[in-house]
């Protein structure tokens, strides 16, 4: 399968018709939820896989105090540095890249399989 050049896919939203102003709301909801379940607990290691915008990032750092993102997009990568500094370390590449040494309690992976090749794989 050819390299992908993700930054030129993330730049191109001429074939998107996709309302990003929801999100926020629904992933809001989405956390409140399982935060009221006993789900997420703050001195818990979150992972965040894609982070785009970092709109979900900013929503986990009201519950965890840092977030360690996996992001393809080298641009989106230096703007979460710049919108959260050190609350943050972002690893540049897919998933598939990296082979962890830390665990996490809680993943996050919010519309991101859409935009793989092979999610089942």
């Amino acid at each position: 399968m050819p390299n992908r050049n993700y930054h030129l896919e993330a730049m191109d939203n001429t074939k998107r018709n996709y309302r990003y102003s929801i999100d926020s709301i629904v992933r809001k909801f989405f956390l409140e939820r399982m935060a009221d379940l006993g789900l997420l607990e703050s001195q818990d290691n979150c992972l965040e896989i894609g982070s785009h915008d970092g709109s979900m990032t900013l929503q986990l750092l009201d519950y965890f105090p840092s977030v360690e993102v996996i992001e393809p997009v080298k641009d989106f990568r230096d703007k979460l540095y710049e919108k959260f500094g050190d609350r943050v370390v972002v690893h540049t590449g897919v998933t598939s890249d990296f082979d962890f040494v830390s665990m996490f309690n809680s993943i996050f992976l919010v519309h991101v399989l859409e935009h793989m090749d092979d999610p089942v794989r």
